[in-house]
């Protein structure tokens, strides 16, 4: 029981740091490296 709450916990942290990094970067675009993301697509 109380891994379960422990476990919701921090994935509620990691997930309000993703939607905190995510509303930064629509604020702030960053340059896509075209020839590096296409090896990666790949």
């Amino acid at each position: 029981m109380l891994g379960g709450y422990t476990s919701a916990i921090a994935l509620g942290i990691v997930a309000l740091m993703m939607i905190v990094e995510s509303v930064h970067r629509l604020f702030n675009p960053q340059p896509i490296h075209f020839n590096e993301a296409i090896v990666v697509a790949l």
